[in-house]
């Protein structure tokens, strides 16, 4: 157990627990086989296997994760690279996360950088940024904002399903191969090919000029725009 603090962290501990009330300095845990509990962090670097972290708050998060549980509450810019973990994470401003064989749960971000495989993943809104690579898996976005940038997903043998906030304007272009490719009613379409296994579709809903545009390459997979 580690009280308050203002000075940096460093832990190393196996086949044990952490817990800490707010680090008002940096911290750095190599973590295996056990729990970390930590009320508050400023910058938080290092490893987690076998285990389960739950953090309060955190301004960034750099970490090395597998065969492991993480939880975060509020964060600034999250970097991880992971295989065989969950992810269960609130509010962010920045997500890039590199992973194979998990599940991520994500409330709410203004950015979000995946490439994954083998994973799952349940957003409930993205205010500005979705760019995913994924193979074989879900993505469900629940919600883009709408003055969103960008939504942009390459993806294989993945469903995909991505919903606007209502009154959004926004352009799209999506390719498929062996894909479903679905769009708002109200859209308006530019342009529209079927051949053989192959479709294409590229419009607009609400404005011709949008800043907002969802691009989508896929192949194996069905994809739900509304």
């Amino acid at each position: 157990y580690v009280a308050a603090m203002n000075n940096k962290l460093l832990a190393e501990i196996k086949y044990g627990d952490l817990r800490t009330e707010t680090i008002n300095g940096d911290a750095d845990l190599n973590i295996g086989y056990g729990n970390t509990t930590m009320s508050g962090v400023q910058n938080l670097s290092g490893s987690i296997s076998y285990g389960e972290i739950t953090i309060g708050s955190a301004k960034d998060i750099q970490l090395d994760t597998k065969y492991s549980e993480f939880k975060a509450d509020r964060a600034g810019v999250v970097r991880i690279t992971s295989k065989y973990d969950n992810f269960d994470i609130g509010t962010l401003s920045e997500l890039r996360l590199q992973t194979r064989y998990s599940s991520l749960k994500l409330k709410q971000a203004r950015a979000v950088y995946v490439t994954s495989q083998y994973t799952d993943i349940e957003t409930a809104n993205v205010s500005d940024v979705l760019d995913v690579d994924m193979t074989y898996g879900d993505l469900k976005i629940a919600s883009v904002s709408k003055n969103f940038s960008s939504v942009n997903i390459i993806s294989k043998y993945t469903d995909v399903q991505v919903a606007t906030e209502r009154g959004s304007a926004f352009r799209f272009n999506a390719e498929g191969s062996y894909t479903d490719l679905s769009y708002p009613s109200s859209a308006t379409i530019r342009h529209r090919d079927e051949s053989n296994s192959r479709e294409s579709v590229e419009g607009f809903v609400g404005d011709a000029n949008a800043k907002g545009m969802v691009k989508a390459r896929m192949s194996y997979g069905d994809f739900v725009l509304k």
